[in-house]
């Protein structure tokens, strides 16, 4: 029994990779919080999946699978894994994990589509010997083998569902007594005005004997209502016995695309920490700070789908928001970038960079907008907040705080510095006296280059100034030399073409502000339009970095060595990149670029994989 509780879960997640389900989307509630889906369908048509199953390492975990099942139960474990089909799993068809968030408990099911329930059910029965209680219920077969783990299967559909009910130690065997409502701000502690004397054995004498929990009246009660809630769950995703299917829910229809390989939605409403009252039953600070939450992402939910291309990894992510969360999106987003910046981004080794493109102005009023409510609705500290900010608005020009800088920042990594560092160390003798020796190491440190677009250069250099007189900034001429205590190498900062520089680069210090770097030193013009673009945009080369961090003599030998060369001869690129465009939700992609930009990315992996592990293992590395 417990292996069929433990271990048959995890066959199904092995056979899934290939072999899902017809329609197990008509089992999903509307009303779930979340819901991850796979279409083996669509990725098939872009590499063969069936041949997975061949690859070496994939008979290794057949092999494997069948060791940890029963003997009696190994030819059919193996068998299964051989040939999914034959117990009746669909071929190509969609599967789904989802979960329902609810003040009491946390709801989540796996749905996989069946091709033939008379096979999976025989299957089921011989994985399950003669102590498996299966029930007959109305069109479907059901097996509950723990109370937070319930399996079952209609003609069409197998559901694996689970609850886990929330602990609530303090309420055990208390009867509520209704309260009238209160807010905080009206309680107030009461003190008494006398304080009375008692003899302390009176005291002793009347204090009544602190009952002692029953633990085990506690967690079978608890036991029953997870047996009770568990089956509940799923025999209502069974019978479909609720209101409407997901396909009828109008944020996941909107969002949700057929044209990915995997899909994750989620509505952001309904999650834990957004529940009415945060779970504090709508009291104290939590409480109100939650219910301020809970008002500002209603409205809003999330839906990201994944592809394996022809060389890539890409996944998009699409955040719907409301209409206030929508105008401050806009509002933040529709800064101009300054391209001049290109030119002072040295390529010919660049390991990464890190950009942003917003507008200051509608960044900080979306951010007041909607986020000081919050603060203000603290109980007692609502007043103090509201105060505090005029305070600040007497004494911050906020129109001069905008214009001080221009919203477009970079942060672009150039290589790897070596610098020679001066250590003390102690040598003993044979009678172990210390002797002070210093000695030269080498230290290396990564060559980066910030920048940040200003519009008032007055307000800048009473920044500078300030710098200045505190000792951390020395005025060299056309730049400054900060000090930064412990840190290998030289720093910094400039100020050029409506730009603020702050780098350890002493090139461009020295003698590339006025032009900046050659056209053929620069980035590649699709990095520059990508930049242009985007709101934002990470950028990481891979090879590149592990070349550097190679070569700066780090001790990577042995597996860590080997892992960061397989690094560098398989993946190109690591990108994510938000749109600055903003209709109904904000975008952004993610993409891991591969060496071979012909082959699918999924194959690419998957034969990685499978050399890696049959390496491990003394194996051949193919079938």
């Amino acid at each position: 029994m417990t292996f069929i509780k433990r271990t048959l879960p995890l066959l199904f997640i092995c056979l899934s990779f290939g072999l899902f389900a017809q329609k197990p989307v008509d089992h999903i509630p509307s009303d779930v919080s979340l819901a991850f889906s796979f279409h083996p369908e669509h990725l098939n048509e872009k590499v063969n999946l069936r041949e997975f199953q061949q690859m070496g390492f994939y008979q290794m975990l057949i092999e494997q699978m069948g060791q940890m099942a029963p003997p009696s139960a190994r030819e059919q474990i193996t068998n299964a894994m051989a040939d999914p089909q034959s117990i009746g799993l669909n071929d190509m068809g969609d599967a789904w994990v989802f979960s329902k968030f609810t003040a009491d408990a946390t709801y989540f099911a796996v749905a996989i589509s069946l091709s033939n329930a008379d096979a999976f059910g025989d299957f089921f029965k011989q994985m399950g010997g003669d102590n498996l209680k299966l029930e007959q219920q109305n069109g479907y077969s059901y097996f509950q083998p723990e109370n937070d783990v319930a399996i079952g299967w209609n003609n069409g559909t197998l559901i694996i569902a689970g609850s886990d009910l929330k602990e609530d130690y303090w309420g055990y065997g208390i009867e509520e007594v209704p309260m009238e409502e209160e807010s905080w701000e009206d309680y107030e502690m009461e003190e008494d005005e006398e304080m009375i004397e008692e003899d302390e054995d009176t005291l002793m004498d009347d204090t009544p004997e602190e009952e002692e929990f029953d633990y085990d009246a506690y967690y079978s009660e608890q036991n029953r209502r997870q047996m009770e809630e568990t089956a509940s769950w799923a025999k209502m995703l069974l019978e479909r016995s609720f209101d409407k299917s997901i396909q009828s829910n109008s944020k996941f229809a909107k969002a949700k695309s057929n044209d990915s390989d995997f899909n994750f939605w989620m509505d952001y409403a309904a999650l834990p920490f957004l529940e009415e009252g945060g779970g504090y039953g709508g009291m104290g600070m939590m409480g109100s700070m939650t219910s301020v939450l809970t008002g500002l992402y209603d409205g809003m939910y999330m839906n990201a789908g994944m592809n394996f291309d022809p060389g890539q990894i890409n996944i998009d992510m699409d955040i719907f928001g409301n209409e206030q969360m929508l105008d401050w999106w806009k509002d933040s987003y529709k800064s101009r970038y300054n391209k001049k910046m290109f030119k002072y981004i040295d390529g010919s080794e660049l390991l990464g960079y890190l950009h942003v493109n917003l507008d200051v102005e509608g960044l900080f009023e979306g951010y007041k907008e909607m986020f000081m409510p919050v603060v203000e609705s603290f109980p007692g500290m609502g007043e103090m907040a509201a105060a505090g900010l005029d305070a600040i608005g007497i004494v911050i020009d906020e129109e001069a705080l905008y214009e001080l800088f221009s919203g477009d920042a970079v942060v672009a990594f150039t290589g790897m510095s070596e610098f020679t560092k001066t250590v003390t160390t102690y040598e003993y003798d044979e009678n172990f006296n210390a002797t002070e020796v210093e000695k030269e190491v080498k230290e290396f440190f990564p060559e980066f280059n910030f920048m940040a677009g200003y519009g008032n250069e007055e307000n800048i250099l009473k920044l500078v100034r300030l710098l200045e007189v505190t000792g951390l900034a020395q005025n060299l001429g056309n730049h400054y030399s900060i000090s930064i205590p412990d840190v290998p190498g030289a720093f910094y900062l400039a100020m050029h073409d409506d730009i603020l520089f702050f780098t350890n680069d002493t090139e461009l210090i020295g003698s590339r502000l006025e032009d900046g770097f050659p056209k053929d030193r620069r980035m590649s013009k699709d990095q520059c339009k990508a930049m242009k673009k985007s709101a934002s945009r990470f950028f990481w080369d891979i090879p590149n970095t592990i070349s550097m961090v190679s070569s700066s003599g780090m001790p990577f030998g042995g597996a860590p060595g080997e892992f960061l060369n397989i690094g560098k001869q398989n993946f190109e690129s690591l990108s994510v990149t938000s749109s600055s465009k903003i209709k109904d939700s904000a975008s952004t992609t993610f993409t891991l670029q591969m060496a071979d930009d012909e082959t699918n990315a999924l194959k690419q992996i998957m034969d990685l994989v499978n050399d890696m592990v049959m390496d491990m293992m003394g194996g051949e590395s193919r079938s």
